[in-house]
């Protein structure tokens, strides 16, 4: 890990070693893993670019009512409202 890190990030890299004992033989299927959906859309920004994998449909609007058709799509694309490390730790916090 890069030195940059504080000790806080170091600990929620490994939490699940923290969690109680009778969970360590429980296989993972079995256990409730949090996690966020679209975890890095809180990057998302008007002056990113449409992706090249979108739909033909997408990359005409955009480029028929530009900045305008990216703010409405960020909007519907960005599911996060924290960046990744405070998902991280709002995760953390809800499994102690």
């Amino acid at each position: 890990m890069a030195s940059s890190q504080g000790k806080s990030e170091l600990r929620y890299a490994d939490w699940m070693s923290s969690l109680p004992d009778n969970l360590h033989s429980i296989p993972l299927t079995n256990l409730a893993i949090p996690g966020s959906h679209d975890s890095f859309s809180f990057y998302i920004d008007e002056a990113s670019p449409v992706g090249p994998e979108q739909p033909e449909t997408v990359q005409n609007f955009v480029s028929v009512f530009g900045t305008v058709a990216k703010k409405l799509m960020r909007k519907w694309l960005a599911t996060q409202t924290m960046n990744f490390t405070s998902q991280l730790e709002a995760v953390v916090l809800l499994v102690y």
